[in-house]
């Protein structure tokens, strides 16, 4: 699964060592945006970084997908994405950086792509899927979404709603505001978000 859309990621507030880049994805001609933000500059690469969160999906329209993940180490980013499982696409950049997002641009409506995530050559997570979302003016229909609120608080009652959030298959959520209780501390992030709301 993908999990829902419309996640924020605490990380993505830290200091910006790399400003936005634009990059073209390899083969495609299709202009992917990547946004890369470091908390630590002049780190040394490590050879495979350890996964700490994602990758995860927000944002999406009927043209282009964020992907976002968190790394241990500083690494550079890579998303390779397609229209199967042999990906065709790929969108890189070299920074070094601890929380990557990846907007791919271009896409097409109603479709469903592939993508995984690398750093430092390695392959970090494979096999995630996404549906871009239909177009409103040449396919407009109905679609099934959630909004929720008031979220991070660690109890049954929240694994309650996050079961009930499986089990309508949205195509994608709002979250509307106070993510994390009783401070909102990056360390509580895992824990009381993201764990919950995974798939």
């Amino acid at each position: 699964g993908t999990g829902p859309q419309g996640r924020a990621d605490p990380g993505a507030s830290g200091r910006l060592i790399h400003p936005p880049r634009v990059a073209r994805a390899a083969g495609s001609g299709w202009l992917s945006r990547i946004l890369l933000f470091s908390l630590a500059s002049g780190e040394a690469l490590a050879q495979s970084p350890s996964l700490l969160r994602g990758p995860y999906l927000q944002m999406g329209t009927p043209h282009s997908m964020l992907v976002a993940w968190k790394t241990a180490e500083p690494a550079d980013g890579v998303v390779e994405f397609g229209t199967d499982s042999g990906y065709g696409s790929r969108v890189s950049d070299t920074a070094a950086a601890r929380v990557h997002a990846v907007v791919l641009e271009g896409l097409s409506a109603s479709t469903r792509y592939f993508y995984r995530v690398l750093g430092n050559g390695s392959v970090l997570a494979e096999g995630g899927t996404f549906i871009t979302s239909p177009d409103p003016q040449s396919e407009p229909r109905p679609f099934r979404f959630i909004a929720f609120a008031d979220s991070g608080t660690g109890s049954q009652a929240q694994r309650d709603v996050a079961s009930r959030i499986a089990a309508s298959n949205p195509e994608f959520g709002i979250h509307v505001g106070d993510i994390l209780y009783p401070s909102g501390i990056e360390e509580d992030y895992d824990s009381k978000y993201f764990g919950f709301y995974r798939e």
